[in-house]
């Protein structure tokens, strides 16, 4: 990823916030071939002592289940985006996008058993739908059966929160007040975190 110093975000909290917002990630593995298989799955964090680990399940009949045991694999977390008119700007410039992406790079373990696949799930319930107590379909009792279960422990995280951090004051605020008034939720999560980090 091409990651300009102005751009780049190392603390570690906000890219976690970034995660468990959005956790639908985009995950990437290579083949025998060594060419990318792609899936997109949700992602569970979790700080485990000084460790971040990702928690996630796969359908057994999906190719990507095959590449896990033992393996690197990458994962992209995408923030909130949206387009910026130069219309915004004191100066007319040329149009951009703010954005913020998360990229992982780790070690993929299987958890392929019943108690591994239940944890799988039940993390991810607890985390989206914490209103809902986790149990089973009856006529799912071997989820082991169709599901792989597997966590990822984190090796390397790289952010870049490309927010108009190079922008003049004068400009970010009316970044900010473009992005209001445009109102839908892609301008107005954008417009939140410039406000909160920027000003």
């Amino acid at each position: 990823m091409y990651l300009p110093r102005r751009f780049e975000n190392t603390d570690v909290e906000k890219s976690l916030e970034v995660i468990r917002a959005a956790p639908l990630a985009t995950l990437i593995s290579q083949n025998a071939q060594l060419e990318p298989f792609i899936s997109h799955i949700p992602l569970v964090a979790v700080q485990e002592g000084e460790t971040i680990v990702l928690y996630g399940h796969l359908a057994k009949a999906n190719p990507h289940a095959q590449l896990l045991q033992d393996k690197k694999i990458y994962a992209i977390f995408h923030g909130p985006e949206a387009y910026i008119t130069p219309r915004w700007y004191t100066e007319h410039d040329v149009p951009t996008w703010n954005y913020a992406v998360v990229h992982i790079q780790g070690q993929v373990q299987e958890l392929p058993d019943r108690a591994g696949v239940l944890q799988c799930l039940e993390k991810l319930t607890a985390h989206v739908d914490p209103e809902w107590r986790f149990e089973l379909p009856e006529d799912l009792q071997a989820p082991e059966r169709f599901i792989v279960g597997f966590r990822i422990t984190v090796e390397s995280m790289k952010s870049k929160f490309k927010m108009g951090q190079n922008r003049s004051a004068a400009d970010q605020k009316g970044v900010i007040h473009g992005l209001e008034k445009n109102g839908d939720d892609r301008s107005l999560a954008v417009m939140e975190y410039m406000k909160r980090n920027l000003l």
